[in-house]
């Protein structure tokens, strides 16, 4: 177990040099995260893999994993990775792609706006509900007071509420995605040439 900590905090190496990469690649250019569907999406992408990082380092620690350790925290870090990170970077390389090869580019700017904050804040609220239910799941279950197992289920009750608000923007963000992109594939799109951007390049600096 202690090989296994250590293997973890060497992984703050790939944080920083990852972490790093991405400042310095997107140096001068941060303002293209408000025009570029592809570079919103892969830029969350990226902030969701180093907070993964670290979370689970922390995690890793004895005195925390004693607590955390299976309760839904683990499933939090599991959705941070997999559909924070993961989904989101591969939602912005489809944004690239796709009019590549079918020729024509997205329809609405707007319906990608829509996939895009149905997906971020569904996300995010998914994880934070699973993360903080866990780490109350986790103290409750560590408290020598309760004694029911059901008493410390319900610790994070209200919880499940926001969960189900998070699976309906997820719902509605991906019911957007897959109506667009289908109306990609039969062609139903802007014309080949300017991209489909949120806003043109340059706008951001009347706000």
């Amino acid at each position: 177990m202690t090989l296994s900590i250590a293997s973890s905090i060497i992984l703050l190496v790939q944080i920083v040099t990852v972490t790093a990469n991405l400042v310095l690649t997107m140096q001068g250019q941060f303002h293209m995260v408000y025009h570029s569907p592809t570079i919103r999406f892969t830029f969350f992408g990226a902030i969701a893999f180093t907070v993964s990082s670290v979370i689970g380092l922390f995690a890793s620690l004895r005195s925390v994993d004693r607590i955390v350790h299976f309760t839904q925290f683990q499933n939090g870090e599991m959705q941070l990775v997999v559909y924070s990170f993961f989904s989101m970077v591969i939602f912005g390389a489809i944004y690239y792609i796709l009019p590549r090869l079918v020729g024509c580019e997205w329809l609405s700017s707007s319906m990608i706006s829509l996939h895009f904050w149905g997906a971020a804040y569904g996300g995010t609220l998914l994880v934070v509900t699973l993360l903080i239910g866990g780490l109350m799941t986790g103290a409750a279950l560590n408290d020598s007071d309760n004694t029911i197992f059901a008493t410390v289920m319900n610790t994070s009750e209200l919880l499940n509420l926001g969960r189900i608000g998070a699976w309906l923007l997820l719902g509605v963000g991906h019911l957007v995605f897959g109506l667009h992109f289908l109306l990609m594939l039969l062609r139903i799109g802007q014309p080949g040439g300017e991209p489909t951007l949120f806003a043109p390049i340059g706008e951001e600096a009347k706000h």
